[in-house]
C-alpha cells in the first residue's frame, strides 16, 4: 500500500491514509495479523501526522543509540534469541512448554498513542513488547518473566 500512497496526488494520496487507517489496519486486527496492523497504522502516521512520524523516530533513536530499523533488527536477531537462551539454559528439559517468544520493537502509533495517554515521550516506558506463549498454568507464566 505505501507505494500507492506515495504515486498518489496529494487528495488521493489523504484518501488512501484513510483508508489504511480506517478498513486495512481494522481487518488486519481482527484477523489476528498484529504485525500487518501495526506496520499499516505506522504507515497512516508517517502521511497523516509526519512532523510527530520523525519526531518520535528520533526520540526513540536517540533513547536506544540507534536508526529505528536497526533496533528493529537487534531485537529480532538478538535479544529474542537471548531470552530463548535464557529460558532453555534456566528450565531445560520444561522449556519444551514454551511454544513461542516473541520480542518486537513497538510501532511508532502505537507509541505516539502512548504518548497522548500518558503525556510525554519520557513518560512511556514500554517501547519494546514481548509475548510468550507456553503450556503452563497462567500463575506459572511469570516466572519465565521472571529470567528476563
Amino acid at each position: 500500500m505505501l507505494a500507492s500512497v506515495r504515486a498518489s496526488s496529494e487528495k488521493k494520496r489523504d484518501s488512501l491514509v484513510k483508508e489504511i487507517e480506517e478498513l486495512w489496519a481494522y481487518l488486519a486486527h481482527r484477523s489476528g495479523l498484529e504485525d500487518m496492523k501495526n506496520d499499516l497504522l505506522d504507515e497512516h502516521f508517517e502521511y497523516s501526522l509526519p512532523a510527530a512520524h520523525q519526531e518520535i523516530r528520533s526520540l526513540i533513536e536517540k533513547r536506544f543509540n540507534m536508526p529505528y530499523e536497526k533496533l528493529k533488527e537487534y531485537v529480532e536477531n538478538k535479544i529474542e534469541p537471548m531470552i530463548w537462551d535464557r529460558i532453555k539454559e534456566k528450565y531445560g528439559e520444561e522449556q519444551d512448554k514454551i511454544t513461542e517468544v516473541k520480542v518486537r520493537v513497538k510501532g511508532l502509533y502505537e507509541i505516539f498513542e502512548k504518548m497522548q495517554e500518558k503525556g510525554s515521550f519520557d513518560n512511556v516506558n514500554d517501547i519494546l513488547g514481548m509475548r510468550i506463549i507456553c503450556d503452563c498454568r497462567p500463575e506459572n507464566l511469570y516466572e519465565y518473566y521472571d529470567i528476563i
